[in-house]
C-alpha cells in the first residue's frame, strides 16, 4: 500500500504539470490548473479511506493509527467543503497533509502486522511441538492396548489437521494454521487423559514397584491439568464456572505438592494416594467443561 500510495501521488504530480501546460483550456473551462490537481489529490485520499487498507486501520487496535484516520478525515471533509467554497489555498494543504498522515497510518499498521505475525509463528512452533509429543505418547500407548480395546481418538483426522495446518503455514497463514492445530492439540491430550484414566482400572495391580506405579500416576495427572488448561485457553471455564475450577486446580495442585514430598520421602504408598486425589480434582473441572471422564 505504501508503494501505491507513493505511485499515485506521483500520478498526481505528473497530472499537476499536464494541467499547468494546459493552462489556457482550464481557464476556459472554468477551472484552474491548481484546482485541479488539489481535486485530484482529493479524490484520491477518500479512495485511500474506503479502501480495505482504510478498513484495517478502522477495525483495528492501534488506537494512534485509529485517531490518525479519523483527523484525515476531517481534513478530507474540511478540503471538500474549501474546494465547494473557491478557497483552493486551503484545500491543497489539507489534502497533502491528509496523504502524508495516510501514509504514516500505513507504514504503522504494517509495522504491527509484522508483529501479530511474529506471535502467530511462535504460537505455531509452540502448538506444532505439543501436538507432536502427545501424539508420540499417545500412539505408545494406544500400541500397548489390546486389538479389541476402543480406541479413543481417530488418527486419521489427526493427521488431516495437522497435514493442513503445515501447507498453511508453508504459505505463512499462521492463523489459520494455529486454528487447526488446537483443535488437534486438544484431541490429543482428550484422548491421552481417557486413555490413561481407563489404564488405570486395567492395569493398576500390574507395576513393577511403587515408584513406577507412582510416575505412573503422576504422568495421568499431568495429561490431566494439560487438558484443563487447553479447555480453559478455548473459554470452556467461562463466566461462573471460572472459580470453580480454578479452585479445583489449587486444591489438585496443593495435593500434588505434598504427593511430591512424600515421595521426597520415600513414602510412595501416600504420594500415590494424593495424586489419584489431586487427578480426582482435575477430573471435577473437567466435568464442569463438559469433559466426562472415567472414574
Amino acid at each position: 500500500m505504501a508503494r501505491y500510495l507513493a505511485l499515485c501521488l506521483a500520478l498526481a504530480g505528473a497530472s499537476a504539470g499536464d494541467a499547468h501546460a494546459q493552462s489556457g483550456t482550464a481557464a476556459d473551462a472554468g477551472s484552474s490548473p491548481d484546482a485541479q490537481l488539489v481535486g485530484q489529490k482529493l479524490r484520491l485520499l477518500n479512495y485511500l479511506l474506503g479502501s480495505p487498507t482504510g478498513e484495517r486501520i478502522r477495525s483495528g487496535g492501534d488506537a494512534n493509527a485509529k485517531s490518525s484516520l479519523a483527523e484525515i478525515e476531517d481534513m478530507a471533509a474540511r478540503a471538500v467543503e474549501a474546494l465547494n467554497a473557491g478557497a483552493v489555498d486551503q484545500a491543497a494543504p489539507l489534502v497533502d497533509k491528509g496523504l502524508k498522515q495516510f501514509s504514516f497510518a500505513v507504514k504503522s499498521l504494517k509495522t504491527d502486522t509484522q508483529k501479530e505475525d511474529r506471535v502467530q509463528q511462535a504460537r505455531f512452533e509452540e502448538l506444532r511441538e505439543g501436538v507432536r509429543t502427545f501424539r508420540k505418547s499417545l500412539l505408545e500407548a494406544m500400541a500397548q492396548q489390546p486389538d479389541e480395546a476402543i480406541k479413543p481418538m481417530d488418527t486419521e483426522e489427526l493427521n488431516r489437521l495437522v497435514n493442513r495446518a503445515d501447507r498453511f503455514a508453508e504459505g505463512e497463514r499462521y492463523e489459520d494454521a494455529n486454528e487447526l492445530l488446537s483443535r488437534a492439540y486438544e484431541m490429543t491430550v482428550t484422548a491421552l487423559a481417557k486413555l490413561r484414566e481407563s489404564e488405570t482400572i486395567v492395569y493398576r495391580l500390574e507395576f513393577a514397584s511403587p515408584v513406577e506405579e507412582y510416575q505412573y500416576e503422576t504422568s495421568r495427572a499431568d495429561s490431566h491439568e494439560e487438558l484443563v488448561n487447553v479447555l480453559r485457553a478455548r473459554g470452556a471455564a467461562a463466566g461462573t464456572k471460572s472459580s470453580l475450577v480454578d479452585r479445583y486446580l489449587a486444591q489438585s495442585r496443593d495435593l500434588r505438592g505434598r504427593a511430591e514430598a512424600a515421595a521426597n520421602a520415600q513414602d510412595f504408598e501416600t504420594a500415590i494416594e494424593l495424586t489419584r486425589k489431586a487427578t480426582d480434582h482435575l477430573n471435577r473441572s473437567l466435568r464442569l467443561m463438559g469433559v466426562q471422564m472415567t472414574q
